[in-house]
């Protein structure tokens, strides 16, 4: 799409030109200007997380002050971009091609540097070391890269094999400078020193050795040894004076690497002295390194010359730098704070179960205290039960008889009597509401009742003759009770 308004005319789509382990995630493209017929290499990478991301778009300030930065980069020390754009939340960077390969590509005696990761760098393929001379100059030139940006207090994070590029004259520059720009490094660029600008190189490194000293002493090794180092192995060297990333905890951070080993004891024999003599001073637990004492080492005198001198940057420039340190610094914060409400919020939980074993473990001693407040009071005492009578004696089952007749009195209502010694249940009234002053009334129609119901002779009592005598009702009960 950027393609179709310019002079270039799309070619091929080219493989990870870096090592697999290091290959940032671009889109590579080499593309042909159509009227002087030269081959550059355009990238291709979305802008979304980039650290600058919200401002850069199609002509908006931002888009113009880091396309004039990288268009005014040093050319004898940083690769140099001909033309830097942003369409379609996408980003495209066009440079040119180095014909030499990288660092990585001479370890490797690569002769094509545009092939694929894969065939330049086969596993069956060992690297081989360089002469020592070779990383004498190469060790300085990279030495006063870092220095032309410390001066102005920016960091080098992306330092490594792959983007370090060879000229056509046999130097170096540094390659990926937009990722610096953009916010889009793998470690975080963090300003090397805690004063800014021009008092930072006078004051040299207050706790720790900066990032980009640690990667060049990687590189050395690498150059030395002619063995690229893996994930592990980068992480313990990058990890020698704690973490590199944390400034804030001096006092725990020296109590740590007073204990930690040197990590350079233990450095192959094919090291040269020289060589390990440097390692030693970067690499050591206790000592933060400094950019000076390595540039005025001897081992790196010998090749001075006018293509290693510092480069100048514009203030403007170097604003367009802090910008994405000052992200990386708030990120970084941001992520410190999510990490500390993470264990608070772990250290509470703990605490609310800790708690809830042990109430769980005295849930009847709170029970009576906490949940029923009155259970505390002095309770009255109840009063004593009063004494319940003996159970009646079991019923036995009564004769088959042959069914009453019925009579013209009202039966009784069927409620449990209690029995006789012969069984027969006692006479009760035949209705509770029919009450009359006269004893003898009602005792005649319980009997009659009674003795009905038990096959007796049938005692009629009629309700119009109440001049029955109460001995007749008695001697008709009497009878009753003798069968």
């Amino acid at each position: 799409m950027w393609l179709r308004g310019t002079n270039y005319v799309f070619q091929r789509l080219l493989p990870q030109l870096c090592h697999r382990r290091t290959a940032k995630h671009k889109t590579r493209i080499l593309v042909d200007e159509s009227k002087s017929g030269l081959q550059y290499i355009l990238y291709i990478q979305d802008i979304s997380s980039m650290a600058i991301s919200g401002g850069l778009e199609s002509g908006s300030e931002v888009l113009k002050r880091t396309r004039n930065t990288l268009s005014r980069l040093n050319v004898g020390h940083f690769c140099p971009y001909l033309a830097f754009d942003v369409a379609a939340g996408k980003s495209f960077s066009l440079t040119k091609i180095t014909r030499q390969g990288s660092l990585l590509d001479a370890l490797y005696g690569v002769n094509d540097p545009l092939a694929s990761g894969d065939i330049k760098y086969p596993g069956a393929v060992q690297p081989k070391p360089m002469p020592l001379k070779r990383i004498q100059f190469l060790g300085a030139k990279i030495l006063k890269i870092i220095e032309s940006c410390h001066q102005y207090n920016i960091a080098v994070p992306n330092l490594s094999l792959g983007n370090l590029l060879i000229t056509e004259s046999g130097s170096i520059v540094l390659g990926d400078v937009d990722d610096i720009v953009l916010g889009r490094t793998r470690l975080p660029a963090l300003p090397p020193y805690e004063q800014d600008d021009e008092d930072a190189e006078e004051n040299g490194p207050q706790t720790r050795t900066p990032i980009d000293i640690l990667l060049f002493g990687i590189i050395l090794l690498q150059l030395a040894t002619g063995r690229v180092l893996d994930a592990s192995h980068l992480g313990r060297y990058l990890t020698c004076q704690g973490d590199p990333l944390d400034k804030d905890d001096k006092e725990a951070d020296e109590a740590v690497r007073m204990q930690r080993p040197h990590v350079a004891a233990n450095l192959p024999s094919s090291v040269p002295d020289e060589i390990k003599g440097l390692l030693f001073y970067i690499f050591h637990p206790l000592i933060p390194a400094d950019i000076r004492v390595l540039l005025n080492h001897s081992f790196f005198q010998t090749a001075t010359s006018q293509e290693v001198e510092k480069a100048k940057w514009k203030k403007s420039d170097v604003e367009t730098f802090h910008v994405a340190q000052q992200w990386w610094q708030s990120e970084l914060q941001r992520r410190e704070e999510a990490r500390v409400r993470r264990e608070e919020d772990k250290a509470f939980i703990r605490e609310v179960k800790r708690r809830g074993i042990q109430r769980n473990g005295g849930q009847s001693a709170s029970s009576q205290n906490v949940s029923s407040p009155s259970a505390s009071a002095p309770q009255a005492p109840l009063p004593a039960a009063a004494p319940q009578p003996p159970p009646p004696p079991p019923v036995s089952a009564p004769p088959p008889s042959a069914p009453a007749t019925p009579v013209s009195a009202p039966a009784p209502p069927p409620t449990a009597a209690p029995t006789t010694r012969q069984g027969c249940p006692t006479a009760t009234p035949a209705t509770t509401e029919r009450r009359t002053t006269n004893a003898t009334k009602r005792s005649t129609s319980t009997a009659c009742s009674t003795a009905t119901a038990k096959g007796c002779p049938t005692a009629t009592a009629p309700t119009e003759r109440t001049s029955t005598s109460a001995s007749t009702a008695t001697e008709t009960v009497a009878s009753c009770n003798s069968k």
